[in-house]
């Protein structure tokens, strides 16, 4: 039953790939279009990432400002 709403929950997703040609190779844009349901968790990781990044670097100069940037990049929107 658990795949059940992990299946229901693909067509919510299925814009995410054609916004993400441009930044990803062809093999992540295939994989995406393959496993959209997976791309929830990708984006979670990358916010995490980021939010990593600023706290290890806090008292540095750079402090992964461009990538605290990206949190208003519509790659991160909702689908």
């Amino acid at each position: 039953m658990g795949d059940m709403s992990s299946l229901a929950s693909v067509p919510q997703h299925a814009g995410i790939c054609k916004g993400l040609k441009g930044t990803l190779v062809p093999q992540q844009v295939q994989f995406c279009r393959e496993n959209p349901f997976f791309m929830e968790a990708v984006k979670l990781g990358a916010l995490e990432a980021i939010n990593e990044c600023q706290f290890q670097f806090r008292t540095q100069r750079w402090n992964c400002s461009a990538l605290a940037a990206a949190n208003g990049n519509p790659y991160f929107r909702e689908y």
